[in-house]
């Protein structure tokens, strides 16, 4: 603050002031401990949450908030006595203001006389009303008259002065040479004061340096961490008896706590300081904010260090509580909503226990006096609000206007640059800003009066408040006009139409000002109601706080915030309700309109859609719950046309569009559809079939037209991104592109007259305005399910959507149920059967978890059989089992003898058999861990089981059986049913001493083995083997496939572990076999349909 001989603290005092201080602190950290809990059980809901929609975006504003930069001469009132001394004042654009001795020393880059962050000040230009400040301070002197030291100084008049004062800190007094010195002096200062106000700034060592701001009152950070620390600064006000608005959100967390500390501190150290000071009159008043200002000082020390202090306890606790919440969100909730519940019996229910104190405070303090008084208070409120907007209102149109006028005039380069920066200079500019931030202080006194009943204190926040909204709204609305000209405006464009399409700029500036304007003031207004009617609500409902008590210290997640939740929703409810008698809906909803031409326009597009977005359980016109009638398709229409507007009126650059049963896995999507910079892009996303989410094809009707180009791009053989003539489901729209600007779902354009259809509707109107679709297929980007027919039931569906999520977890991870979506438990069963096994590898975790999670999807319990690991055997381990290879046996398509591998596979089954037989299964199913389900495969399977089974010829039908034929020559062992029967035979041919590997094995036991030699071991082959037709399971991969690994055929001989085996990459006949089956085995009219015959969602 300035030279000042020592400090007016002496060791006992200072020692004194850090117990005082450690104090207040020990009785500070428990509040934020407990709104840390709360803060983080807020932010992870709102996060997993349903994301409420957004208003306007004032918070996106591309600068900073700052101050002008302002510095010239200056006298200050400096020294011991004080007396006027030049000095040379810089203002940072960080708020903070710096006195040097000369110009010379600060352009040196010496350091300051002294500097001071104007956290807190107030800006004086009256020297009466600074003398009527001090004479307050201290109203009766006492001491030794000889020894006074009278301010002669200020009681001589002073020309344009500019007094600085601080309830905790030194004054700082000024005065300028000129009276046009002293205004701009003033209108910076004041800004300054706003900034730093609504603004905590802090040195950062980022990498381009200098200072950065942590927040604004409207726009402070969202961190657990930041919101905790204000809540638990008005808990800890409330619990010492103080009650006030937002003046405790002044400044950073140090000093906004040590303004509290100092609060507490106040009465005791005035009285103390003026035990000891010298003088009387203003010369002790001026001692005695010099004292304070040492006091003030040693708090902010003290507070900052024990924050830092706090730090490292925080980050663990912040860490503890995210890994708690998210563990036990869905139990804390259900937790929170029984409390919630409980309390709003309190106080709305008479015949609830324990409920009417509560009642009857509650009734006192809306009835009595909240409600009497919410009108006046809400037309006081809007008063200054609505004056600020129609201020910046006007000073926005004089601006556009002011450079269309200059535009016209066919100016210099120079000039032209020049006039742009001033514009855009606008929202940091005080002199400009003056008229606008004046109308914060209208009704002031009278709004002041109104709320003192309440024993509202933020007075001061909310002016500043309004102020900041006024910076705000102009800053937004001045970035956007030089956006939007810099996308216009080209250098083909003489000057009379570079002045056109300005004024086409400055309706959609205008437009989107009005909007923003009409959010803010329900919002603000809403907001600060609360702020003043809250805490004098909460003082009335003293014995609610009780309830609010956790029983045991593990509940404060469940029961912190609780009450002060549910009181507020009641009082957000009146206020709520006046609002919207006073301000109306505030274009909250829209008209319905008509589908005619003369509402094609960009006009009609935005204000015709609906907003009112009903769900509805059925359709007047539709034959099912899949048969897309007319009216769904306009509902559907409707809603995308809703959410284009909306996204359109808060101006958003991007909308991405995704159908509730698609499935996005690839977390770079949104990035992705970004950087390919088209006005409509649509990933391609991958189905169990040929369908996707675009057509390479459309006929002149508006048709599906299948073309050469489709399965190349499905299939990723060609990879890029492509121009097609349609995209749906999932795409993106770059809102910031002109052309975007005629794109509409909704009403048809009024040459449409192709199917009426969402899809092709779209299609037609960018067809219409000229807008490419694009369909990229660079990665797999996510899944969507392929349309059933129309006939088919919502279980269908369910079931259809269901393995979507099975394919998804083949190669990728399963896709996690969002935490705030009820969904029903599952029951799993054994569908029949008196067993079922899966068998997996212990080393195979990713295909253990993976299968049985696939399995509880399907709800089919299982009982996990660990496989034989056939690479852990050694030589003894075979031999006292007894097993020998076949003589023989040479593998038919590699011909090398039986792998470890093999070995280890036929020992798990051989095991599960004899299993069967021990425990007198009739009926079991076998699963490896390695395959991939068919849609429907418990359905279909359990209806299958409850047909009987006969036996006539191989590969033909069994009578009387659907889907079944007798099986043939099989590769696999994935998935099968066995009897009781079969298991005995299977164990009566005694395989281990003749072994080989088991899909070559039971082919042999139900004769269809083609090497007769082979066949001649084993007597008698009467296993009865069965195969459905189309096939209910695939492998994962088949051989040859990306990320394909085997366990039998990478691996090693069985009785000599120096020759290794592999499959033949490049000549697998296998391979080619298999792939041959896959194509043959589909499963073609439940997979898929032909895409010239496609049902309507195919389309």
């Amino acid at each position: 603050m300035g030279a000042r001989p020592s400090s007016p603290l002496d060791k006992r005092q200072q020692q004194q002031l850090r117990g005082q201080v450690d104090s207040l602190l020990r009785a500070f950290l428990p509040c934020y401990r407990r709104q840390l809990a709360a803060a983080v059980l807020r932010q992870i809901s709102r996060e997993l949450g349903p994301q409420e929609p957004a208003g306007c975006q004032l918070s996106h504003t591309k600068k900073l908030p700052r101050v002008r930069e302002h510095q010239g001469p200056l006298t200050l009132l400096r020294g011991h006595p004080p007396q006027w001394q030049p000095t040379f004042c810089v203002l940072r654009g960080d708020g903070r203001l710096e006195w040097f001795s000369q110009k010379e020393e600060y352009e040196s880059g010496g350091p300051p006389l002294g500097s001071a962050a104007l956290t807190g000040y107030i800006l004086l230009t009256s020297q009466r009303e600074y003398l009527c400040l001090l004479d307050d301070l201290c109203p009766s002197s006492s001491g030794d008259l000889a020894q006074e030291e009278p301010l002669r100084v200020l009681e001589e008049p002073v020309s344009f002065a500019l007094f600085l004062v601080h309830p905790f800190r030194a004054h700082l007094c000024f005065c300028a040479r000129t009276r046009g010195a002293q205004r701009a002096w003033r209108l910076n200062l004041q800004g300054a004061i706003r900034l730093r106000a609504t603004g905590a700034w802090e040195q950062s060592r980022a990498r381009v340096g200098g200072w950065r701001t942590t927040g604004m009152v409207l726009q402070r950070s969202r961190a657990p961490a930041a919101c905790a620390f204000l809540d638990a600064v008005q808990l800890y006000r409330r619990r010492r008896g103080f009650a006030g608005g937002k003046d405790a959100t002044l400044g950073s967390d140090a000093e906004v706590l040590s303004a509290e500390l100092m609060r507490e501190l106040l009465p005791g150290l005035r009285s103390q300081a003026l035990r000891g000071l010298r003088g009387a009159g203003r010369a002790r008043a001026r001692a005695c904010a010099e004292f304070l200002d040492a006091v003030h000082a040693a708090v902010l020390a003290r507070a900052s260090a024990g924050l830092r202090a706090f730090q490292p306890e925080k980050d663990a606790l912040l860490a503890a509580l995210e890994r708690t919440v998210r563990a036990e969100l869905e139990h804390i909730l259900q937790q929170r909503a029984q409390r919630a519940r409980r309390l709003q019996g309190c106080v709305l229910w008479p015949s609830y226990q324990d409920s009417v104190e509560i009642r009857d405070a509650l009734e006192a303090c809306l009835c009595r006096m909240v409600d009497p008084q919410l009108s006046q208070l809400t037309l006081a409120l809007l008063s200054p609000v609505e004056a600020m907007l129609g201020a910046v209102r006007t000073l926005l149109i004089r601006g556009m206007d002011r450079l269309s006028h200059h535009l016209r005039k066919n100016p210099s380069g120079t000039r032209l640059r020049r006039e742009v920066y001033e514009f855009g200079e606008i929202p940091w500019d005080p002199e400009l800003m003056q008229i606008c931030y004046r109308e914060a202080e209208r009704n002031r006194n009278h709004l002041a009066q109104l709320a003192e009943p309440f024993g509202f204190l933020g007075m001061r926040s909310l002016v500043f408040g309004v102020q900041d909204v006024a910076q705000q709204l102009m800053a937004d609305a001045v970035t956007t006009f030089l956006q939007l000209a810099d996308q216009c405006l080209t250098s083909t464009l003489d000057c009379g139409q570079a002045a056109e399409q300005l004024e086409k700029v400055r309706g959609l500036v205008l437009k989107k000002f009005t909007s923003d304007s009409e959010t803010t003031r329900w919002r603000f207004t809403r907001d600060w109601l609360l702020d003043i009617f809250w805490p004098f609500v909460w003082n009335e409902l003293g014995v609610s706080y009780n309830l609010e008590q956790p029983e045991v210290d593990g509940d404060i997640l469940a029961t912190e915030g609780v009450c002060r939740d549910v009181i507020q929703g009641l009082l957000l409810q009146r206020i709520d309700g006046e609002l919207k008698k006073i301000l109306g809906a505030c274009n909250r909803t829209c008209t319905r309109a008509d589908c005619s031409v003369a509402q094609w326009n960009q006009e009609g597009v935005d204000e015709g859609a609906t907003a009112q977005l009903l769900s509805h359980s059925s359709y007047p016109d539709e034959e099912g719950p899949k048969h897309w009638s007319d009216s769904r398709y306009e509902h559907v229409m409707k809603l995308r046309q809703a959410a284009l507007k909306s996204a359109r009126d808060m101006w958003a650059d991007y909308i991405m569009f995704v159908d509730s049963d698609n499935l996005i896995t690839n977390p770079d999507t949104l990035s992705l559809l970004i950087a390919e910079n088209k006005t409509v892009v649509a990933p391609m996303l991958d189905s169990r079939a040929a369908y996707s989410n675009f057509w390479c094809g459309m006929t002149s009707q508006g048709y599906y037209k299948r073309t050469p180009a489709y399965i190349p791009i499905r299939r990723r053989d060609r990879r890029g991104c492509f121009a097609v003539p349609m995209v749906h489901s999932t795409f993106l729209i770059d809102l910031r592109k002109a052309a975007s600007r005629n794109l509409a779902f909704y009403p048809p354009h009024p040459d449409y007259t192709w199917s009426f259809d969402d899809i092709i509707v779209f299609a037609f109107s960018c067809k219409q305005a000229e807008v490419q679709m694009y369909v990229c297929n660079k990665e797999v980007y996510g899944f969507l399910p392929v349309p059933l027919r129309a006939h088919s039931s919502l279980q269908d569906e369910a079931e259809s959507f269901m393995h979507v999520q099975l394919e998804v977890m083949v190669k990728h991870p399963p896709v996690q149920l969002s935490q705030f979506i009820s969904a029903p438990s599952k029951t799993a069963d054994k569908m029949g059967f008196d067993e079922v096994f899966m068998i997996n590898l212990k080393r195979r975790r990713d295909r253990r978890e993976r299968m049985l999670q696939a399995l509880h999807e399907q709800e089919i319990d299982c009982r996990l059989v660990e496989a034989v690991d056939g690479k852990a055997m050694n030589t003894s381990q075979v031999e006292a089992l007894g097993i020998q290879m076949l003589p023989g046996y040479r593998d038919p398509y590699h011909g090398r003898p039986l792998t470890k591998g093999e070995l280890g596979c036929f020992l798990s089954h051989y095991n599960i058999w004899k299993e069967v037989v021990e425990r007198g299964l009739q009926k079991s199913l076998v699963f490896e861990d390695d395959l991939r389900f068919e849609i429907f495969f418990k359905r279909r399977l359990m209806s299958l089981m409850r047909d009987r089974m006969q036996v006539e010829h191989p590969e033909k039908a069994v009578p009387r059986v659907r889907n079944l034929v007798e099986a043939d020559y099989s590769y696999w062992t994935l998935a099968y049913v066995i009897s009781l029967q079969g298991a005995r035979k299977l164990l009566g041919a005694k395989p281990l001493a003749k072994m080989l590997p088991v899909d070559e094995f039971l082919p042999v036991m139900f004769d269809k083995h083609p090497v007769s030699e082979y066949k001649t071991h084993f007597s008698p082959r009467n296993l009865r083997a069965f195969s459905v037709e189309p096939l209910l399971i695939y492998p994962t991969h088949y051989t040859g496939d990306d990320g394909y690994v085997s366990d039998t055929e990478t691996s090693v001989v069985w009785n000599n572990e120096q020759v290794k085996t592999d499959w033949d990459r490049a000549k697998s006949q296998k391979m080619r076999e298999q792939q041959a089956l896959s194509r043959e085995a589909k499963n073609s009219d439940v997979l898929q349909s032909p895409l010239d015959s496609a049902a309507r969602d195919e389309l």
